[in-house]
């Protein structure tokens, strides 16, 4: 509940910006072009709200160096310093703008603050926002508590829950979410949703590239996981790895992995591929019941033969597990080749081995 009344307010604070525009016939018709000769150049105002304030009606005739509004603020322009206790409206700003509560503004070069939501065509510097960020171009750093939106951005965009930009160059960080129709440089969220990926890398648990993506199956034995179905995701250069196995041959376990990987051809005709990968893995008892805390991380360097779209690789690898100790018992056996190093104390085991992986991969 709390939630939809914050997001509903969220909305009315940003409708009420966009009326408060629409109302003086719009913010690029209200508020003169920086150009215009027209526009004045005066050091400071102070206001209640417009129009109540000491330019009165007149204040978005003028460029100010300081402007001081308890309530909200509507200028031509800010060379300088302007301080709204609730919302502010101006056609650029070139210094620095703080707002209680949220900000529409044309341009922004220097630093835009606000405690709820800040607008601005174009912002060449930094946006701080409490919940939202909104710009048309962003040539710089955009930060926001929840959700970051942008058409253009050049620089870094870093929200608490979701960014969603057309393009970006640069670096985005997410809580939960980053969109971009076209990515050229990093992103870092859970999610990452990208149309095609120019250069870069999306880092996440879930990498989705709808346009020259990687995507593949797997179907593999192992020493520490018997038999293993795979599934890798992202882009050839950097992916993930979800898989679930099960052991047999020693205890009857069931497993879960997840970990990244990289995919490179090595041979003219892209028959022959190298593909070094990084997996961690959770064991399970079959009945779910004695549940001991066992883990293996293991990195893998394949070799994959490719006839056509099915693959056949192999894979040595080295693996460092970690077993807890539970009634007298340090761990399950994973494995049937012996590890070349173990370290024992009181609460768990450390075992460092020598495998390898044998698959088919399908594309």
């Amino acid at each position: 509940m709390k939630q939809i009344i914050t997001f509903t307010f969220v909305i009315l604070l940003f409708l009420g910006l966009t009326a408060q525009a629409q109302h003086h016939d719009s913010v690029s018709s209200f508020i003169p072009d920086k150009t215009d000769a027209k526009i004045k150049n005066a050091f400071v105002q102070a206001s209640l709200f417009f129009p109540i304030g000491t330019s009165g009606r007149a204040s978005p005739n003028y460029h100010y160096n300081l402007s001081l509004n308890i309530a909200e603020g509507v200028t031509g322009g800010i060379r300088g310093v302007e301080l709204n206790g609730l919302t502010g409206i101006s056609h650029y700003i070139n210094g620095v703008q703080i707002n209680g509560l949220g900000a529409a503004n044309g341009e922004v070069k220097g630093l835009q603050l606000s405690g709820l939501i800040s607008g601005t065509s174009h912002l060449s510097g930094l946006q701080i926002s409490g919940l939202v960020g909104l710009a048309n171009n962003v040539r710089g750093i955009q930060l926001n508590g929840v959700l970051g939106l942008a058409n253009k951005l050049e620089g870094l965009q870093v929200a608490g829950f979701v960014n969603i930009t057309k393009s970006v160059q640069g670096m985005q960080l997410a809580g939960a979410l980053n969109r971009t129709k076209s990515l050229r440089g990093l992103q870092i969220a859970i999610v990452n949703v990208i149309d095609t990926v120019s250069s870069g890398i999306p880092l996440g648990i879930v990498n989705i590239v709808q346009k020259g993506g990687y995507s593949q199956w797997e179907l593999y034995t192992s020493d520490i996981v018997n038999i293993g179905v795979g599934y890798k995701l992202g882009i050839r250069k950097f992916y993930s790895i979800y898989s679930v196995g099960f052991n047999f041959i020693e205890d009857r376990l069931f497993s879960a992995g997840f970990g990244f990987g990289s995919n490179w051809v090595i041979s003219k005709n892209k028959k022959y591929e190298f593909q070094p990968e990084l997996l961690n893995y959770f064991y399970f008892p079959t009945d779910f019941k004695t549940i001991r805390f066992t883990s293996a991380t293991q990195l893998k360097l394949g070799f994959v033969r490719n006839f056509g779209k099915v693959g056949v690789y192999l894979a040595p690898s080295v693996y460092v597990s970690i077993m807890d100790k539970k009634d007298g018992i340090y761990d399950y056996k994973i494995s049937p080749v012996r590890a070349v190093h173990k370290r024992e104390s009181s609460d768990n085991k450390l075992s460092i081995g020598i495998g390898y992986t044998v698959g088919i991969s399908l594309q």
